[in-house]
């Protein structure tokens, strides 16, 4: 019994490690949730645990925006964080 102890506490220190050293990749990477503006090719993608706020509060905003989940594939024109959300701007017309 002991060795599987301390087999289960080698575990958990290793995953406490592991999340320690890849935090901000991790708290990243929940997500996606995109916003598209209606007439135009461009949208943009959030990944955070507080995505779905920080996309809610743009579509409340203006009337041209409009929600939607999933992973775009569109060319990427910029990428940058506000607030622990990351947002990444694609336009479809960019080649």
């Amino acid at each position: 019994m002991r060795p599987l102890r301390a087999l289960l506490g080698l575990l958990a220190v290793a995953a406490g490690v592991f999340m320690a050293l890849n935090w901000s990749e991790i708290r990243m990477s929940y997500g996606p949730r995109c916003v598209g503006i209606q007439g135009t090719a461009a949208s943009m993608e959030a990944r955070s645990w507080f995505a779905d706020a920080a996309c809610n509060d743009i579509e409340s905003m203006t009337p041209l925006a409009y929600g939607f989940k999933g992973d775009l594939t569109t060319p990427v024109v910029c990428q940058f964080d506000i607030q622990s959300v990351r947002f990444t701007v694609h336009d479809e017309g960019q080649l």
